[in-house]
């Protein structure tokens, strides 16, 4: 494991068990935007996402990230686990579609994750978001009959503001 995988996967627990103590601090009336019907708006290093509750446990994600000559398209399925008070514990799987081009290649590829984390809520529509998993790559010169392919670990951090799924006159839009 290279030193940056071992810094992602430490700060990944370490805002794991920061969340977990962090839910006993508030109690009773907060209600997350997150249910069935609510849209959200997600940013993330360095990309953006739309995500759509299908029911109150089941959301879907389109995301993409673009890094200098690298874009990453994708679709995720979200299935929450466990919810306390501000925190949703939560696992799911991600595909992406790959493209770049580099200085001496170019090409496409694919890749697959599987993914657990946790979001929790700053206020009912206001989230920080953190999850790590194993994903498979696949990687195809466009130009040369080479291809790369291996599994990596992946860790992701998002911020979230939630926006729709409540009756009306429920809750406060970004308060306690």
């Amino acid at each position: 494991m290279t030193r940056t995988l071992k810094r992602i996967a430490k700060a990944a627990v370490f805002s794991c068990l920061a969340a977990l103590t962090m839910t006993t601090s508030h109690a009773g009336d907060f209600i997350p935007a997150a249910e069935k019907g609510a849209y959200g708006i997600s940013l993330n290093y360095p990309g953006g996402g739309i995500k759509y509750y299908l029911s109150d446990s089941i959301a879907l994600e389109l995301k993409g990230q673009a890094d200098g000559d690298v874009k990453v398209g994708g679709l995720r399925l979200y299935s929450h686990l466990w919810a306390a008070d501000r925190l949703f514990l939560f696992m799911g799987l991600e595909a992406d579609y790959i493209g770049y081009k580099g200085k001496v290649s170019q090409g496409s590829g694919a890749a697959g994750e599987v993914f657990c984390g946790f979001e929790y809520f700053i206020s009912p529509a206001f989230s920080f978001q953190s999850d790590f998993g194993p994903a498979y790559i696949y990687l195809k010169d466009r130009h040369n009959p080479v291809s790369v392919n291996g599994i990596e670990y992946v860790s992701n951090f998002a911020f979230t503001l939630y926006f729709g799924g409540r009756k009306s006159g429920e809750g406060t839009w970004l308060s306690y």
